[in-house]
């Protein structure tokens, strides 16, 4: 068994930055980290819109969702 769930616009999750987010805003969207685990701070074709930012350095905490 896999455990799995469905993910739709009102969860919000959390995650860390692989990259520093100097330049990003909530609201931005960003794409994934190549692990999957992280986001970058690359908004070309992103996933994943932010709604909190907690730092500037590399390791940063944020939250979001994955929205339309």
């Amino acid at each position: 068994m896999i455990p799995v769930m469905r993910v739709n616009e009102t969860l919000e999750f959390e995650s860390t930055f692989a990259a520093a987010p100097t330049s990003l805003n909530p609201g931005d969207k960003v794409t994934l980290h190549t692990d999957g685990l992280q986001v970058t701070a690359t908004t070309t074709a992103g996933v994943f819109t932010l709604s909190r930012i907690d730092g500037t350095a590399s390791g940063a905490t944020c939250a979001g969702y994955f929205r339309r």
